[in-house]
């Protein structure tokens, strides 16, 4: 019997269409895992966007125009409440942390401001309050 398949080649021409067997196997294994490592990476990158969406909704509803500050235990709070903000909620706390050692450091600079301001302004009234 030959190789050609002729109820194919009817349809598709001559020689056209012949299917030959693949004797190996580590090829055709290497192309499953390849596939099944695509699919992973895949997965993985649309959990780390649902988790960043998650994390800018919860920034987005968390802010305070009036204050220009974050709530960030609001945040943290948001975050858990999903699967996705669960799945970034680790990178989340860690940019949370240093969000608020920052914030700890501006107010520190704007209190130490607000004290200069003040120094000085009483250094200039001092002399005017003492001549009656």
């Amino acid at each position: 019997m030959s190789q050609y398949d002729f109820n194919a080649n009817a349809l598709m021409g001559i020689g056209q269409g012949v299917v030959q067997p693949q004797t190996n196997q580590l090829q055709n294994i290497a192309t499953a895992q390849s596939i099944k490592n695509t699919a992973l990476a895949y997965e993985q990158n649309a959990l780390a966007l649902a988790g960043a969406r998650a994390r800018g909704k919860a920034y987005a509803d968390n802010y305070n125009p009036l204050s220009g500050k974050y709530d960030l235990m609001g945040i943290q709070k948001e975050m858990s409440s999903s699967d996705q903000g669960a799945y970034a909620l680790p990178d989340t706390v860690t940019q949370i942390r240093s969000q608020q050692a920052q914030q700890i450091g501006n107010d520190r600079a704007q209190t130490q401001l607000q004290a200069a301001r003040a120094g000085h302004i009483a250094g200039l009234a001092a002399p005017l309050m003492n001549n009656p």
